[in-house]
C-alpha cells in the first residue's frame, strides 16, 4: 500500500478485504460474487470505503471501487466514461494496463459490460471493445 492517508478511514477488515485484491481479476471476482448490485436507489455514488461498509454497488461506484483497490496496490486509477447515447445510462469502467495491454473491471448487471482480459492494444479499442452492447 503506497498511499496509507488515502485509505486512513479504513478499518481493518476493510484493508484485509483490499489487501485480497491484488489483481484486477480479484477485483472482478470480487464485485461479482461479494457485493449485490445497488439498484435501490440510481442516484447514489458510494465511495469505495461505503461499498465495502454497504456491500453493494452499481456501475460507477463499482468503477470507483476497482480504481481504490488498484491505487491501494500500487497501480494506476483509471476511470472511463463510455458516453452512451440519449436514450440510455452511461457505462463507467476502471481500466488497467498489463504487459502494454489495456484491460478493464466493471460492475453491471448485464455480463458483457463487465470484465475485459488485458488484450487490447491501445485504450480506444479497449473502450470500443463496449459499444456492441
Amino acid at each position: 500500500m503506497k498511499n496509507n492517508k488515502a485509505f486512513s478511514l479504513f478499518s481493518g477488515k476493510q484493508l484485509s478485504a483490499l489487501r485480497r485484491l491484488d489483481s484486477p481479476r480479484k477485483v472482478q471476482d470480487f464485485l461479482d460474487y461479494e457485493l449485490s448490485y445497488n439498484d435501490g436507489k440510481p442516484n447514489t455514488c458510494f465511495s469505495p470505503l461505503e461499498v465495502l461498509k454497504r456491500g453493494k454497488a452499481h456501475c460507477i461506484e463499482g468503477a470507483m471501487f476497482a480504481a481504490a483497490a488498484f491505487l491501494f496496490h500500487g497501480r494506476r486509477s483509471l476511470l472511463l466514461d463510455l458516453r452512451a447515447n440519449p436514450h440510455d445510462d452511461d457505462h463507467v469502467i476502471a481500466p488497467f494496463l498489463e504487459n502494454g495491454r489495456w484491460g478493464a473491471v466493471a460492475q453491471s448487471h448485464f455480463c458483457g459490460l463487465r470484465y475485459r482480459e488485458p488484450v487490447y492494444t491501445s485504450f480506444g479499442e479497449l473502450a470500443r471493445s463496449y459499444f456492441e452492447f
